[in-house]
């Protein structure tokens, strides 16, 4: 439905309210059928059609020390692939308990998390439904207008699909709390309508709910769809999530026009790894995807969805259409194993930390610096007795011990930049200024020792730095002391700097402790 459109309906409701009030009773009988199609505006059939793309989220918890008694948790989520993902908000993501989607008709299928990312509030739900779901109809928020009407069903409070109305009321949301580059509305938003659906006049969605103002009423925010477009690859990492290879990158903003034009809409492939299981396949750039194993493709997002929970050695047929003709290969992923564990003796418990002077807006190259002070510390954080507070970066070397083969994930949280290496692969990338931000990357670990370093520079203003991860075994915490290692420098080599604190007074000691008077 157009803005024009949407317009007229609701001055066509004004005036039908208005003969109502005023007009004399109307006769039964041939006017029913009139009114009925009067009564079925462009709003009501735009309902009817989103609806069965849009889930409630129900979470119930036991409540400890009260046996039968459960917490029950709201949420919203739409529909991205008939096969059964569902994107959400994260907050609603981590709720813990029985999970539960529930469609428009009452049918409910319990869910798993996927993937999910924090600093954008965005997650990746699965059910496994006995039939295909209706998927949404997915936009672009490139070019939203202020005033545009838009249409948001949700669960607010439980009230599963309740629907509300309204306008894009401002653009490039930022400051107090919301997201950056949001999307600010006036339709009615409560407590269980984050993670739903912002629809568009045409159906599409447009923004996903994530909060409203406590303070202010009539303001709800939510998240760019073009964010999750942008965001998406990363956030699934579905070859180092699963282990195996594929090589090749899909557009996730749509078809070209060209797909569109000859009714193939799909992904666009805009990038082959050479010796590549997909290039051994003889995909090509400017290939359109429109079939992946079992999963049909109509949007770029979906070929990163059809990489989940699959595994090295499988064969996967392909569709594709390339310069208008349909082309079928089979692709056979790569096993990837997980990163070998280094030997290494003579270790000591902690981790080396080097400190270094300077002003910098992103982090510097440490190989270029001369550090002002080493020592060794127990684990990463900033060193609070130093005295100083800003325009200083820090260095952390060691390993880091893994407890068993698997996938692991490391998160930074720090004010300004950070990153994290295991060996020599950026696993996380948290640089910039900016305020405490979280980010996070997963790699492939065997059981045994890693190298790991963190950096972090900080220029003016707070300072933070937290350094966490989960894994097998490993619930999600704060990297642990005992699992941190490094190698004392060995005398003849000269080792780093004479120990002194990043002011320049007399050092501590090794154990982080005051030099004896």
């Amino acid at each position: 439905m157009s803005s024009k459109r949407f317009v007229r309906f609701v001055l066509a409701l004004a005036a039908v309210a208005a003969a109502t009030a005023s007009g004399p009773a109307r006769a039964d009988g041939d006017d029913e059928a009139a009114d009925a199609s009067a009564r079925r505006t462009e709003l009501v059939e735009l309902v009817e059609r989103c609806s069965p793309s849009v889930v409630d989220i129900n979470t119930y918890a036991p409540i400890p020390n009260y046996p039968g008694s459960y917490t029950l948790s709201w949420g919203s989520g739409s529909i991205l692939h008939e096969s059964g993902f569902v994107v959400t908000n994260d907050h609603i993501a981590r709720y813990r308990g029985q999970q539960n989607i529930i469609l428009n008709t009452g049918e409910s299928y319990e869910y798993r998390v996927i993937a999910s990312s924090p600093d954008e509030d965005l997650a990746i739900l699965k059910a496994d439904p006995t039939g295909p779901l209706v998927p949404i109809r997915l936009g672009r928020s490139n070019d939203l207008m202020l005033g545009e009407p838009v249409l948001v069903i949700g669960n607010p409070g439980g009230l599963t699909h309740t629907i509300s109305t309204g306008i894009i009321s401002r653009l490039e949301v930022g400051g107090r709390g919301y997201l950056p580059g949001g999307i600010q509305i006036n339709a009615a938003i409560n407590g269980g309508n984050s993670g739903g659906p912002v629809i568009n006049a045409l159906g599409e969605q447009i923004g996903v709910v994530v909060a409203k103002s406590l303070d202010t009423e009539g303001l709800g925010f939510a998240i760019q769809i073009d964010l999750l477009r942008a965001v998406l690859p990363e956030m699934l990492s579905a070859e180092t999530r699963y282990g195996y290879r594929l090589g090749l990158t899909v557009d996730t903003f749509g078809p070209t026009e060209l797909a569109a034009a000859d009714g193939q809409a799909g992904g666009v492939v805009t990038a082959v790894e050479a010796d590549s299981p997909a290039a051994a396949a003889g995909i090509e750039v400017g290939d359109i995807i429109i079939q992946f194993g079992e999963m049909a493709i109509r949007d770029g997002m979906h070929f990163y969805l059809a990489l989940i929970e699959r595994e090295g050695g499988q064969e996967i047929p392909i569709r594709l259409v390339r310069d208008g003709e349909a082309v079928e290969v089979v692709v056979t992923l790569v096993d990837i194993p997980p990163r070998p564990a280094e030997e290494v003796e003579g270790l000591t418990q902690g981790i080396l930390l080097e400190a270094y002077l300077g002003q910098w807006d992103q982090l510097p190259d440490f190989d270029e610096l001369e550090a002002t002070s080493a020592r060794s510390v127990s684990q990463f954080a900033l060193p609070v007795d130093d005295g100083r507070t800003e325009d200083f970066a820090l260095r952390f070397t060691g390993y880091i011990e893994a407890p068993a083969d698997g996938l692991y994930t490391f998160y930074t949280n720090s004010d300004d930049g950070s990153r994290l290496y295991i060996g020599g692969d950026l696993v996380v990338n948290n640089d910039g200024l900016h305020a405490p931000v979280e980010a996070g990357g997963m790699v492939r670990l065997a059981a045994g020792k890693h190298p790991i370093t963190v950096t972090f520079f900080q220029r003016a203003g707070g300072a933070a730095l937290e350094v966490s991860y989960e894994g097998p075994g490993v619930d999600r915490q704060i990297v642990p002391a005992e699992a941190l290692f490094h190698r004392e420098p060995a005398p003849a080599d000269n080792g780093p700097p004479a120990p002194a604190d990043i002011e320049g007074r007399p050092a501590r000691d090794a154990h982080g402790g005051d030099e004896a008077e």
